[in-house]
């Protein structure tokens, strides 16, 4: 589990590989995309924060920060697999604007 917010890790390769060839929105420094999870509970999440963000100590303070910000989003997150990417603007991205980047992705992704 990733926080006590009811989030878990995307662990499996075929819904990875779902999620890849997912629509995506991008919402500042954030891209998110999700595809129906067949399990049933909470969302499972996939972080994908490249080398261009920077080196490891960068690359886990944008994950850990995007991990509070999907955890703050987890009851509207449940029942499908997400996966969040970031550019290297989120390291330096104000936590209430990077927030607020995720709620409007996860509102565009929300199956209406």
């Amino acid at each position: 589990m990733l926080s006590g917010r009811q989030l878990h890790r995307v662990q499996d390769r075929d819904t990875q590989t779902k999620l890849r060839r997912s629509r995506r929105v991008r919402r500042g420094p954030l891209t998110l995309s999700c595809v129906p999870d067949s399990r049933l509970g909470p969302a499972r999440v996939a972080f994908a924060i490249g080398r261009n963000v920077g080196g490891a100590v960068h690359r886990n303070r944008v994950r850990r920060r995007l991990r509070e910000v999907m955890s703050e989003l987890a009851p509207r997150l449940a029942g499908r697999a997400w996966l969040v990417g970031a550019s290297a603007e989120a390291l330096t991205t104000d936590f209430e604007l990077l927030r607020g980047h995720a709620d409007a992705a996860v509102r565009q992704l929300e199956p209406k």
